[in-house]
């Protein structure tokens, strides 16, 4: 006679050893298994010599120490053993966004389809969570993306398509301890449609923009329009109508610690003005051109000269130094290279030697002399 016989694993298919980790240091992880009802013992085993006898354990205070992989072996009744692992996992928070385009390379620039189409959509870039060394566990996370501090909806996961400017965050919550939480930000921005190429001294500075209007507002003079981060104020205009206008005036710009460039003169060409919230004005198409001064050799200052005399006297002096303070200034706040920090203590050093030869040097006339010590001594 043969009888069928059945054999019944007596342990749960889903019997494994779980914690809630990650925690931050100093936090508290418990450890757990499953219940068996013929199990007699659990004994657990750990880092630094850790042991403990329970089917639950608690680690109070995490430490480096207590972070690693954790076994309990359960002895069943008739003599079996069964064992299984977990491991015990630091929050420490240390990851960030990562951000790439289609072509895999790293960028928070968002480009426009269509070889920068002014108004087309972005081309999307992919947003992921990195971990600075090792990997993250991000199943034991519960993940979700804002932009702006809003929470963007069915955004959840370890990686997000963005298509849009603004600030990224990606925010990871332990789903076993919901009270640590983690968060990391990046900021995207839009790629500008034209990049204009370094301005090289000794020469016109140029800056054209694309006509996105066939005719703007009226111009005259005395108005301000924008163009680019500069403001420039109409002097004169010599021709045109609102479908582009000829002219001369100067920018007033602001440099870094407390330098202040004023009246720059310009001339414009073919400049469509339009409006921006009003009263302000913007260019929307033509050219806007430093003047150039080749008995300079630099742009044209129209600051009108205050100087009537070419003896130095003591506040005379005072401006010097105070200028050469000002341009050191620069090179402490910005981190130059030192071809860069070079280049910009050379034009220091002309300055200086500039206004010493308005002083003493009879090749230039009375007039030179006054203007050279007035151009080097200016703010």
């Amino acid at each position: 006679m043969v009888r069928e016989l059945t054999v019944a694993n007596a342990l749960p298919t889903n019997l494994a050893a779980i914690n809630t980790s990650p925690a931050p240091l100093g936090g508290s992880v418990s450890l757990s298994i499953g219940q068996l009802p013929t199990a007699t013992t659990y004994t657990w085993a750990g880092p630094a010599t850790y042991t403990a006898t329970g089917r639950q354990q608690t680690l109070a205070a995490l430490t480096e120490a207590q972070v690693g992989t954790y076994t309990v072996t359960v002895a069943l009744a008739g003599g079996c053993t069964y064992t299984s692992t977990t491991e015990v996992l630091a929050a420490g928070c240390d990851f960030y966004v990562e951000a790439r385009n289609a072509a895999g390379t790293e960028t928070t620039e968002l480009s426009r389809i269509g070889a920068g189409v002014v108004g087309a959509a972005f081309e999307p870039l992919t947003l992921k969570v990195l971990p600075f060394t090792g990997t993250i566990p991000y199943e034991k996370y519960s993940i979700s993306w804002y932009k702006n501090g809003t929470k963007i909806p069915g955004a959840e996961g370890p990686t997000y398509t963005a298509n849009t400017p603004g600030k990224y965050t990606v925010q990871l919550k332990v789903i076993l301890s919901p009270s640590t939480v983690c968060e990391a930000s990046t900021n995207l921005n839009a790629k500008p449609c034209r990049t204009y190429t370094d301005v090289a001294c000794g020469g016109p500075v140029v800056v054209d923009l694309p006509t996105t209007l066939t005719a703007g507002v009226e111009l005259v003079a005395g108005d301000k329009f924008t163009a680019g981060d500069f403001t420039i104020v109409v002097s004169s205009i010599t021709s045109g109508s609102p479908a582009g206008y000829t002219g001369e005036g100067y920018l007033e710009m602001r440099l870094v610690a407390g330098i202040v460039a004023k009246r720059i003169g310009v001339t414009f060409t073919s400049a469509v003005i339009k409006p921006r919230r009003p009263p302000r004005y913007e260019l929307a198409g033509g050219k806007v051109e430093t003047m150039y001064d080749p008995d300079w050799k630099g742009v044209a200052d129209l600051d009108p000269l205050e100087t009537s005399t070419i003896d130095i006297s003591e506040d005379q002096g005072a401006k010097l130094s105070q200028n050469n303070d000002k341009l050191l200034e620069i090179l402490e706040i910005f981190e130059c290279s030192l071809p860069q920090k070079t280049e910009l203590l050379n034009i220091l050093a002309e300055q200086d030697a500039i206004a010493l030869k308005a002083l003493a040097n009879d090749e230039y006339t009375s007039l030179e002399k006054k203007r050279n010590f007035g151009r080097c001594i200016k703010n």
